[in-house]
């Protein structure tokens, strides 16, 4: 297994009406808190969002864009459901606003490594397979 770091996207986003804000939630992140990594299937935005949770399950934000499935979160979240994180900074800035905006860096410690993923994948791909030769046989001797 390998370990990234991962700078947390979506911070300033609403995590719904009656819900902690992610700006309040981070507020009460400190180094080395444990986090978990959730797929967001629903996502309009990104096949493979990752959302990244504390552990009483309030969303923080999620895995960058793009990277969730090119560093091998998805993957790794297929094989298991306990992928977690660690909290590895809290940072704060100002905005063009004069706000404070707080966000998070954070540590995945589970991650497939490339040969890993390469291998979770055939094996995803060969179980298609599997099943597929029997539903073309049965299809066949049909018509």
């Amino acid at each position: 297994m390998a370990k990234k770091e991962f700078k947390v996207a979506g911070v300033t986003f609403s995590n719904g009406m009656f819900k902690k804000s992610r700006q309040d939630v981070i507020k009460g992140c400190k180094y080395g808190d444990l986090l978990k990594l959730e797929q967001d299937y629903s996502n309009k935005h990104d096949d493979y969002a990752v959302k990244v949770l504390t552990m009483e399950g309030e969303q923080v934000g999620y895995i960058p864009k793009g990277k969730a499935k090119s560093k091998r979160v998805y993957l790794s979240l297929e094989e298991k459901n306990d992928v977690t994180a660690k909290v590895t900074e809290r940072f704060s800035f100002l905005d063009e606003n004069n706000d404070r905006i707080y966000g998070l860096n954070i540590e995945v410690d589970s991650l497939l490594s490339a040969n890993e993923a390469k291998e979770a994948a055939n094996k995803g791909c060969l179980g298609i397979i599997f099943i597929l030769i029997p539903i073309l046989s049965l299809m066949k001797l049909m018509f």
